[in-house]
């Protein structure tokens, strides 16, 4: 996939984020995105490569259902939720 075709899916994933979520739900997964890049930074390697788009993303997208259907079994839904909207988005497997 193309840089730019990454960062169009990566911009509608944070739009989405932001209007499912809601402001107070966004601020809290735009922590989340801030510490797992810092994460990914200090345990970067020269054997392993973090693919920081796709963290990105699924750091954004990992508590997307919780606004619509609570906590019980998010893990399961947002998941779901995910791969429906990166379909809809026609990203790679990838991501």
């Amino acid at each position: 996939m193309d840089t730019e075709a990454r960062e169009n899916t990566l911009q509608a994933v944070v739009r989405y984020a932001e209007k499912t979520l809601g402001s107070e739900g966004f601020r809290y997964v735009s922590i989340v995105v801030a510490n797992c890049k810092m994460l990914a930074l200090q345990h970067e390697s020269d054997t392993a490569t973090v693919d920081m788009d796709a963290l990105v993303m699924a750091a954004y997208l990992h508590d997307i259902s919780t606004v619509s259907q609570g906590f019980q079994q998010h893990h399961i839904a947002s998941a779901q939720m995910a791969v429906e909207f990166l379909q809809s988005q026609q990203a790679p497997p990838e991501l």
